[in-house]
């Protein structure tokens, strides 16, 4: 039963015709654990007159232990439990059971004797708590009847109920299920203002001129890594983010039915959703769909800014870095071996004695590379590769190179998604924030082009690997390189993120661990 059906029937043909009956022999753990008879049952069956009206007997009190009912025609059953129970009350031929039910009132009366002796109770002493259940699975798991059915049975059976007939319970549980299906409805609806409900309803509507809903378009997440992407999936957050579901508090609703309601909506086609009745349950089922929406908007916004930053910006950059040191190779590689003659003829030095002079070292350095070449080779290496120079400066300057690619996006993603961070990345976090309304300031005397006011800057944030070039020795003073802090504060805003001391309350991947 789907659950905008009537109450009707969901069971198969097949399973009301297995309803409360053996379906083929029972397994060996089955006959160990409910057709073993203890020193309480032998007691029982041993009142019992006759062969045949103990196994008879021993018959009903297994069958309603294993079935959770009795059965019309006690003999009803698997010869091998037949011949287990024989064994175990030592009836060298279980046929003489055949004629325990020539006298029909003896199973009557055995059925009754064996309720009162083994706590059996009727369906009807426990509607109302059985109801309550059935309501409260229903309503936090979303389970479907036929699952719910199932469950309904071993409830009986583990609480000694004698199951009912078939469509007795089948109509119950159709009836709870559909209550818990429209309460659901009904709650979610009514958490929605009037603007809220027109704007959800607007999802589903095909505008003038278009092929498709908004939904449809909406539930479209990014794949380029590119920047106008992820501009576009920052939009895509704006744009549910409008309707301000995202604010509406669903607690009352269990959180599973949410999702089953919004995987719907993110499965199903606009046509279907504006046919979906009652109007509660369509309602019910854009407002799921919106708040997933808009924590799915943002997981894939930020999946995509990862992606960017570890393939498109920092792979390439680290890779062009390289290449500029392979290129490089040939120009110092001569400059190298010269100087690694004259080292050689040093270290050689040191055997010679202590009357070795200066003047001696230079003549045998002279045989390998003269001065000129050695002064040459040094001054060549020093401007390839200065002394202080940073190991990973090279590949920090080929990442500065892309700042027009970061500046497409920049100030509508750090606007557009609402991050929050741990007490340790606060500083960070701010500085992220402030980037946009420091790029668009105006150069000045004070501040040319291409530098920000030291004073505006959170210069504390900034990595000792970034910090040569961010204050270059050549920058103006009181001054910071723009491109190299905004690279900074952005290399440490996606570590952050990666590490969810940053994170997005929206999200669900790139969420606050802690809540």
């Amino acid at each position: 039963m789907s659950e905008n059906e009537d109450e009707k029937g969901f069971l198969t043909a097949g399973q009301v015709a297995g309803y409360g009956c053996f379906d083929g022999e029972p397994s060996t753990e089955d006959l160990q654990r409910f057709f073993y008879l203890d020193d309480q049952d032998r007691v029982l069956i041993g009142k019992r007159r006759g062969e045949a009206s103990r196994l008879g007997f021993a018959l009903q009190l297994t069958t309603v232990r294993f079935l959770g009912t009795f059965l019309d025609d006690p003999l009803d059953v698997p010869a091998g439990v037949v011949d287990e129970l024989a064994g175990q009350l030592g009836i060298a031929d279980p046929s003489v059971v055949k004629s325990y039910v020539e006298r029909v009132n003896t199973k009557w009366e055995h059925r009754r004797e064996i309720c009162r002796a083994q706590g059996w109770r009727d369906f009807a002493s426990v509607g109302e708590e059985l109801t309550r259940w059935i309501d409260d699975r229903a309503w936090n798991t979303g389970a479907g009847p036929k699952t719910i059915f199932d469950g309904v049975v071993a409830w009986l059976r583990a609480r000694q109920v004698l199951l009912p007939a078939v469509g007795e319970l089948e109509r119950l549980v159709a009836r709870v299920v559909r209550a818990t299906h429209v309460r659901l409805w009904t709650t979610l609806a009514e958490l929605v203002t009037a603007r809220q409900a027109g704007l959800l309803l607007d999802l589903i509507e095909v505008p003038d001129g278009r092929r498709v809903s908004a939904l449809e378009v909406l539930r479209r997440g990014p794949t380029d890594p590119t920047a106008k992407a992820l501009v576009a999936a920052c939009r895509r957050i704006a744009q549910v983010a409008g309707m301000g579901v995202g604010a509406v508090d669903l607690a009352a609703v269990p959180q599973r039915r949410v999702v089953d309601l919004a995987r719907r909506g993110m499965t199903s086609n606009a046509t279907d959703l504006r046919h979906t009745r009652p109007h509660s349950k369509r309602l019910a089922t854009l407002l799921s769909t919106a708040v997933y929406l808009e924590g799915k908007a943002t997981d894939d916004a930020l999946e995509l800014f990862d992606v960017i930053m570890t393939s498109v910006l920092l792979a390439r950059a680290e890779r062009r870095s390289a290449v500029d040191k392979l290129e490089r190779y040939p120009r110092i590689s001569k400059d190298a071996a010269r100087l690694a003659a004259a080292v050689a003829v040093l270290l050689e030095a040191e055997d010679w004695g202590d009357e070795v002079t200066i003047a001696v070292l230079w003549d045998h350095i002279g045989n390998v590379v003269s001065r000129a070449q050695l002064r040459a080779s040094v001054a060549n290496i020093n401007e390839i590769m200065p002394p202080d120079a940073d190991p990973d400066g090279e590949w920090r300057t080929a990442l500065m190179t892309r700042y027009p690619f970061v500046r497409k996006f920049l100030r509508v993603f750090v606007e557009t998604i609402e991050f929050g961070a741990s007490a340790d990345a606060e500083p960070v976090l701010a500085a992220l924030r402030a980037l946009p309304d420091l790029l668009d300031k105006p150069a000045t005397k004070r501040v040319p082009a291409g530098y920000l006011d030291a004073r505006s800057v959170d210069l504390e944030v900034v990595s000792p690997g970034w910090r040569n070039l961010v204050l270059r020795r050549d920058r103006p003073p009181g001054t910071v390189e723009k491109v190299a802090y905004v690279f900074c504060v952005l290399e440490a805003s996606h570590q952050r993120l990666r590490r969810r001391d940053i994170f997005a309350a929206a999200s669900s991947r790139w969420a606050d661990p802690r809540a």
